[in-house]
């Protein structure tokens, strides 16, 4: 049996979802005929580092050895600061981005939308991504006109809906007339699951 090849990859993380990233790490882990190296820091090795230039030099140290690097999308709108940095990183030494969407989530922000290396919470689509990189050009960042604004409407996208407006009223004033249709629904959900109402 021939000797399987090593893939470098660099997992962007946030210690708050790292729930998220472990995941990811355990699929790339434990998936059969595919062996890689994660040059990510894990939670127990965390880096030490004081400002934003010791943590951006430590940045590029972990990218460095690494062929590709994914994203986690469903950490970019709470830390956008430093993936965007990452992902700066990233194009600036051509090196292979993969965006794994979020986990059961159909909209994911403005900015990550472009690349074209996307993939859902799939082992097979990782690897077959990581396996096959795609160049992406070193200005794709500076090409994109929508950043701060991006962000906004991807969470005004949830706010908007009419059932969240609906909630919304509801915990402010049970007995505004916005709060009639939340209502409505929540008698007929207890009448269906048996809850006196």
């Amino acid at each position: 049996m021939p000797k399987l090849k090593t893939y470098h990859v660099f997992i962007s993380h946030a210690w708050d979802r790292s729930n998220d990233y472990d995941h990811l790490a355990n699929l790339l882990q434990n998936c059969k005929r595919f062996k890689c190296h994660n040059y990510s820091v894990p939670r127990t090795r965390s880096l030490d580092t004081r400002t934003d230039r010791q943590l951006e030099r430590a940045l590029r140290r972990q990218v460095g050895p690494a062929s590709s690097v994914l994203i986690i999308a469903g950490m970019y709108v709470k830390h956008r600061k430093w993936i965007r940095k990452e992902i700066e990183i990233t194009l600036e030494m051509n090196k292979n981005i993969i965006i794994v969407r979020p986990r059961g989530a159909q909209k994911m922000p403005r900015e990550l939308q472009g690349f074209p290396q996307q993939v859902n919470w799939d082992t097979q689509n990782i690897v077959r991504a990581i396996r096959n990189p795609v160049s992406v050009h070193p200005d794709f960042l500076s090409q994109d006109t929508s950043s701060e604004s991006a962000d906004t409407s991807w969470q005004e996208d949830i706010t908007n809906n009419p059932d969240f407006s609906a909630l919304q009223d509801w915990l402010n004033n049970p007995e505004s007339p916005g709060a009639d249709p939340f209502k409505r629904r929540r008698k007929i959900l207890e009448k269906r699951r048996g809850v006196s109402g």
